[in-house]
């Protein structure tokens, strides 16, 4: 029985008790009333009966005020509290059974009513009754007040056994909750004063607290539970004691590792978890900045003594991930689950991110502070082997937990890396992570491969305006060491057995991670972003290197990314990509070779390269080649008469002056409108429309040589014959030339000064600019007419001889550049079929005849020679 139930078991007992005895005095007074005055028997006689119960009403209505004298006693600690509950209160409605203090004044007042009307009724045994039932009473109220005099100490234990007697019964969770929150407000007002054991005592209910709502299963609680530790967290953080400011980094662990402990609980007894709570717990991430500001008010030696980085991130990811997921829709895609649960978490991550940050910055501001700092405590969290451990995590959302997680550690490295403190990295994730593991998983391999990147590029590639003298020591103290590079050779001996887990995904991861952690100039306003070029060419070398190293020719197969890799394999980039090669090999590989057995291994790793790029970009492309072919096949047709329909409209609208449906001449002329080589797969989708003006420009000059060759047309030059605008007007004019094709630079004004003249008389005439053409022809009216018979349009493939292919006699290979600056070896059967398969030829004619119908039918304007 607990200590509550047995106070409250005497209570009751004491209530009860008291109760009979009302009754019995009522029921004794009236029973000794109904003998004296129905039998006339009576046991005791008092001559003046009427003054005697006069004046037991008079001592009665006296002694009543005893109750309301004993409350005032306690008036002194009415504002008195412990643990949230107020000491008055107490006593006063929560300790008694029943018979609350309140009641207890009720009744008496009550009982005066009734005894004085039992005196006007002559019932004198009830009256006497009465006052006894009203002894009783005040017995009953000086008893249960006496235990508020019992001292302070029997006070404290009283209300902590009313207070674990809510938490652990059945009482409505509203009471709880109440409970839970008056708790609180009175734990912020002792914080100052407790001692060591008054605060543990006050913590163990707090986590209670904590427990009890827990297993209630409710987003309010959940709620509580929450705003209830920022207000502790809050209190603690910004107290002005320096004990008090220790804890508060202690008890935001400490809420955490509680929960934690609940979540772990119900997944090891197979509960059910999973959805129970759709309330997000996001204390870090309100209080983060506050714990941050604390830890720079305080002792390098307080921080290190309470402060446990790896387990408290840890932590809270686990959290995080646990907390605020709501069921998704089994339907739904695995990608879109993911984002969707990662988006639930964020803030409490995003929140890690930047603590990992601070904590670099923090153990700088500490060392030019000249504190000592503990470089073993602060690298110990990276050389755990199970750093990436996903034990307890749903399934669905470890890939998000572990990349969560690889960022944090991450912004962590980065920190030290910038703040001066390499140490930390060098020690943890080095020379114990790195060096003495024995095997690892696919994320702290990835966290390895990512930290030496970032410290090439802190301590080679970027330029001095960007990173500092300090940051750039920091990254060489690491990049240059020799214990490192062994301690980072002797990693990929161990990861050449574990080589299934290099593959494209860690580029892209590896981008995900540092993209943001790109430096900038604090007094230049541009830069160019180098941090993804530097990436991909770590990333190659690497490859690479691990491929020819270790006899790993696959590597090399699933890891070439040709459209982004084809780059530093073209000739104009040769150079370069073998420069960076054997840049990067001396500063990793520790072996003492001469620079020529250095260049040799540096041309076979190009080699290598090389061949695989080419390799991959060849087949990517044979098989976008046949894809396209197939495609168009399906189309082949419908293709070439749009293209045909297309063009024949487009000069039918464009020649409208000068073009009739049918005529009765047998000068019949083909045009070639257009001959150009054109990508299969985009034969049909590309317009022919950004052809036009070539079109126009074929179809007129055709047009013009016919007419030259008729001696239709006179010739002058624009220029030279006219000695300015008024006179070219004249001329025109004079001739009834009014129909103009051709070049704008030929049939416009050539100064300035008669534009708006010019313009009035290009409104009485019908002008046709084409670009395509570089005179211009001026026309009579009804001089010429053209019928367009047809259209025709030839798609083909092109042959070898048609496309710029090397031929090597020696090898018997042809040599074709894909693209620009890439020439790529085929059997002479396989790049016909490759150019059959990618490449489509388009000519277009038109068939024409021109009916002249007086000559000459105007004039060919040309324009200056080339020579002026």
């Amino acid at each position: 029985m607990s200590e509550w139930n047995r106070m409250r078991k005497q209570n009751r007992n004491l209530e009860s008790m008291i109760l009979i005895i009302i009754a019995a005095c009522f029921l004794l007074g009236g029973w000794c009333d109904w003998n004296a005055l129905v039998k006339e028997k009576a046991w005791i006689f008092i001559n003046d009966i009427d003054a005697f119960s006069l004046t037991i009403l008079q001592i009665q209505a006296s002694t009543a005020t005893l109750i309301i004298a004993i409350i005032a006693l306690i008036t002194g600690n009415i504002s008195d509290s412990y643990m949230g509950v107020s000491v008055s209160d107490f006593y006063l409605n929560i300790k008694p059974w029943k018979l609350k203090q309140k009641m207890l004044i009720f009744m008496l007042l009550g009982f005066e009513l009734i005894g004085a009307l039992f005196h006007v009724l002559k019932l004198y045994n009830c009256v006497f009754g009465v006052f006894v039932a009203t002894l009783a009473v005040i017995l009953l109220s000086i008893l249960e007040m006496y235990s508020a005099f019992e001292g302070r100490n029997k006070q404290n234990q009283d209300i902590e056994a009313y207070i674990n007697y809510v938490l652990d019964s059945d009482t409505k969770i509203d009471c709880k909750l109440d409970v839970y929150q008056k708790f609180v407000l009175d734990w912020k007002r002792e914080l100052d004063s407790q001692d060591k054991q008054s605060y543990e005592k006050y913590y163990e209910i707090f986590k209670r607290c904590m427990l009890v709502l827990w297993d209630c299963g409710m987003d309010k609680c959940m709620s509580a539970i929450e705003q209830q530790s920022y207000n502790m967290a809050y209190s603690l953080l910004g107290s002005e004691k320096v004990l008090v400011k220790e804890r508060g980094i202690e008890f935001i662990q400490d809420v955490y590792d509680i929960l934690w402990g609940c979540i772990y609980k119900c997944n090891v007894k197979n509960q059910g978890f999973s959805g129970k709570y759709r309330k997000e717990f996001s204390l870090f991430s309100q209080i983060g900045a506050d714990l941050m500001q604390n830890m720079d008010e305080l002792s390098i030696e307080s921080v290190e003594r309470r402060m446990m980085f790896g387990h408290f991130t840890d932590t809270v990811q686990r959290v995080a991930l646990w907390l605020g997921n709501k069921e998704e829709n089994k339907d739904c895609e695995n990608e879109t689950k993911n984002k969707r649960l990662e988006y639930k978490f964020s803030s409490e991550i995003i929140e890690l991110h930047s603590f990992a940050r601070y904590v670099g910055y923090y153990l700088g501001k500490q060392q030019n502070k000249n504190n000592t700092v503990n470089y073993r405590l602060w690298s110990v969290d990276l050389k755990y082997r199970n750093l990436f451990s996903a034990y307890n995590i749903p399934e669905e959302r470890q890939e998000i937990y572990l990349k969560s997680k690889l960022s944090i550690y991450f912004g962590y490295c980065y920190g030290m890396l910038v703040n001066g403190q390499e140490e930390v990295v060098k020690q943890g994730l080095y020379l114990q992570g790195m060096k003495q593991v024995l095997t690892s998983n696919k994320y702290q391999f990835l966290l390895y491969l990512t930290v030496h990147c970032y410290v090439y590029y802190l301590a080679v590639r970027e330029n001095d305006d960007c990173v500092t003298e300090k940051i750039r020591h920091s990254a060489r103290n690491i990049w240059e060491d020799p214990k490192i590079k062994d301690a980072f050779l002797d990693y990929l001996n161990i990861l050449a057995e574990n080589s299934q887990w290099i593959n494209l995904d860690i580029l892209r991861q590896m981008e995900n991670v540092m993209n943001g952690y790109e430096l900038f100039s604090q007094n230049g306003t541009s830069k160019v972003m180098m941090i993804e070029s530097v990436i991909s060419e770590f990333y190659i070398f690497f490859v690479v290197f691990m491929s020819c190293e270790f006899n790993l020719p696959e590597l090399l197969e699933r890891n070439v990314d040709d459209s982004r890799m084809i780059w530093y394999v073209s000739k104009a980039n040769e150079k370069t990509t073998k420069e960076m090669f054997t840049e990067l090999f001396k500063m990793i590989y520790m072996e003492n070779k001469v620079d020529e057995q250095i260049e040799a291994e540096v041309n076979l790793m190009y080699d290598s390269f090389e061949k695989a790029v080419k390799k991959k970009h060849k087949e990517r492309r044979l098989r976008s080649a046949m894809e396209s072919q197939a495609n168009y096949e399906t189309n082949e047709e419908e293709i070439g008469k749009k293209i045909q329909r297309d063009i024949a409209h487009r000069l039918r609208e464009r020649f409208a002056p000068i073009l009739v449906e049918n005529d009765d001449t047998d000068d019949v002329i083909i045009i070639d409108l257009l001959n150009i080589s054109d990508y299969t797969d985009l034969v049909g989708k590309r317009s022919i429309a950004g052809y036009y003006f070539d079109i126009d420009g074929a179809f007129l000059r055709g047009i013009e040589r016919f007419l030259l060759n008729k001696k239709a047309l006179e010739t002058k030059n624009r220029f030279k014959d006219f000695e300015n605008d008024k006179e070219f007007m004249e001329y025109l004019s004079a001739n009834n030339q009014y129909l103009l094709f051709g070049s704008q630079l030929i049939l416009k004004n050539s100064n300035y000064k008669n534009r708006a003249e010019f313009n009035e008389f290009l409104d009485k005439c019908k002008t046709i600019y084409t670009v395509g053409e570089l005179n211009g022809i001026a026309l009579k009216e009804d001089s010429i007419q053209v019928c367009l018979h047809e259209v025709k349009v030839s798609i083909c493939s092109p042959s070898i001889e048609e496309e710029n292919v090397n031929y090597n006699e020696q090898t018997g290979k042809y040599y074709y550049s894909i693209i620009n600056g890439l020439p790529v070896e085929f059997e002479k059967d396989e790049l016909i079929e490759f150019l059959y398969n990618e490449r489509k030829v388009i000519k277009v004619t038109a068939k024409v005849s021109i009916q002249v119908n007086e000559i000459p039918v105007g004039t060919v304007f040309t324009g200056r020679s080339v020579h002026e």
